[in-house]
């Protein structure tokens, strides 16, 4: 994947398309030209064949400009790269179909990436797209503490009852899990009082704590309506719908 001198990417199999030897081993880098240690073609970032070696001595003519670089069909969209091995697959927006709005709503392309975990091990990826793929496993493998009303909760807040959650199937073949988010339940003691830190965020949203003791099932709902009202004068306007931000 080469970024372009017009700001955009253009992608390419790795391949010398000579006698197909790799073109590039490093992960990121900076050239001018990409060089095969082969016979030395050069191409250059668009993929052009700019120079080859006794290019007047073959049979066929100068291969420079016409043996070029085998390109993919690539777009950018939500910060990512995305690049397509069939050239007669659809655009990006049409393969993505709704998930295309969800995600253009939260502007990720503008979001800066602080930390960067990889882990490497014997285990299958798509086991993990399963699990999530489901929330039925949630009160056996996660078990929150609590109360019996909080073991039905994780403590991230977030709804985990499978009879809560909706499930969606798009005509594109995606499918998405969403999660109603719950609120900060493991914070609250017997008596229904909201401790910390969920009582210093409301309070910060001129929310009392106290006005919603035993009712912190409230406490989301109420907190994204004090957020709006209050809230414009100190963010810009969130382009997530209310529906989406739950």
């Amino acid at each position: 994947m080469v970024r372009q001198s017009d700001g955009g990417i253009k992608a390419f199999y790795n391949v010398c398309q000579h006698r197909g030897n790799r073109l590039v081993s490093d992960e990121t880098g900076h050239v001018n030209r990409f060089v095969c240690r082969y016979h030395a073609w050069a191409f250059n970032p668009d993929g052009e064949l700019v120079f080859a070696q006794d290019a007047e001595n073959f049979p066929e003519s100068n291969p420079c400009g016409k043996v070029n670089l085998l390109e993919l069909r690539c777009e950018t969209f939500a910060g990512f790269i995305w690049v397509n091995m069939d050239p007669e697959c659809v655009s990006l927006r049409e393969y993505l179909g709704p998930i295309w709005e969800d995600w253009e709503r939260y502007e990720i392309h503008k979001w800066k990436r602080y930390v960067a975990l990889t882990v490497e091990g014997p285990f299958n990826w798509k086991v993990v797209l399963d699990n999530f793929n489901e929330s039925y496993h949630v009160p056996t493998v996660h078990k929150p503490m609590g109360t019996p009303a909080e073991r039905k909760r994780m403590h991230s807040g977030v709804d985990t009852s499978y009879k809560n959650t909706r499930f969606d199937l798009s005509d594109e073949g995606h499918n998405r899990m969403i999660m109603p988010g719950g609120y900060a339940g493991a914070t609250m003691n017997d008596e229904g009082v909201i401790g910390e830190p969920l009582a210093s965020i409301m309070r910060e949203w001129a929310l009392d704590p106290l006005d919603f003791t035993g009712r912190g099932e409230e406490t989301r709902v109420a907190l994204q309506e004090a957020k709006r009202r209050v809230g414009a004068e100190r963010a810009p306007r969130s382009t997530v719908p209310g529906a989406q931000r739950r």
